[in-house]
């Protein structure tokens, strides 16, 4: 029996804080950023985002207070700190970013 297994979330909210841009060692652009949704389902109201490759390069005039609207898969990763401690992020990977004028139908 074959298992399908889907992962597909779409949201749309501010950026909360400028990304972070850097490279992985094997070259890969990446960017990482909050992006701030205004739903009390999620913690501190806004979900980790990160993008990879040409989608990393596609936004560099991305920034704080930008509407963007986000396409991707939800992925947890974890961790252990310097201390010993385990630690677990759940983020959203994303496969498209589309930024949104503020009066615009989503």
């Amino acid at each position: 029996m074959n298992r399908v297994v889907l992962n597909q979330i779409i949201l749309t909210g501010k950026v909360a804080t400028s990304p972070r841009r850097q490279y992985q060692p094997d070259g890969t652009p990446v960017i990482q950023f909050p992006l701030e949704l205004n739903d009390n389902c999620v913690e501190k109201g806004w979900i980790p985002i990160v993008a990879f490759g040409n989608l990393a390069l596609s936004y560099p005039e991305l920034e704080a207070g930008q509407l963007l609207l986000v396409k991707g898969k939800v992925r947890s990763r974890r961790w252990q700190t310097p201390e010993g401690r385990e630690r677990m992020q759940i983020e959203v990977v994303a496969s498209e970013l589309q930024l949104v004028e503020p009066d615009s139908p989503l």
